[in-house]
């Protein structure tokens, strides 16, 4: 597999995370036909950088953590990341909720997703998912460890 083809596909799962992106969306963004472009997600699935769930005509993928440093692209600013660690360690050992971060951060609970998903991807927050999108957050060892290098 080509690198450049291997980083056309991750770029589009990325720029989804941490959404689900369907196989319509990798045809129409990385011009492959569709027997090609199931070969080159089969084996970024192998190398740990997709999680994909298929089915009979069609496929969802979503970027890793391997993925994203692969890429080696910043997709939460460090700053964020500074900014929900240090909230998180004043309340620590306890939990925050979901209204806690949206209020720091400014954002919308589905905009909240994206920088929650990646500091629980990267192992550095503790994450409990609800229904309806909301969750439980707090701040593990590593994230304390993280926060001091910041």
């Amino acid at each position: 597999m080509s690198e450049e083809t291997r980083n056309k596909i991750l770029k589009v799962v990325i720029d989804g995370y941490p959404e689900f992106v369907g196989m319509k969306e990798f045809l129409d963004s990385t011009g492959l036909d569709q027997s090609t472009l199931e070969k080159h997600v089969k084996y970024l699935e192998e190398k740990g950088y997709l999680q994909v769930t298929w089915t009979s005509a069609d496929f969802f993928a979503e970027a890793t953590i391997n993925a994203v440093e692969h890429v080696g692209e910043e997709i939460i600013p460090r700053e964020i990341v500074k900014k929900i660690l240090e909230k998180l360690y004043e309340k620590y050992p306890d939990y925050a909720g979901h209204e806690d971060m949206k209020s720091l951060l400014g954002l919308e609970r589905k905009e909240l997703r994206r920088p929650i998903k990646y500091l629980e991807d990267t192992g550095l927050v503790s994450v409990q998912w609800f229904m309806g999108g909301t969750f439980m957050i707090k701040i593990n060892s590593n994230g304390i460890d993280q926060l001091e290098n910041l």
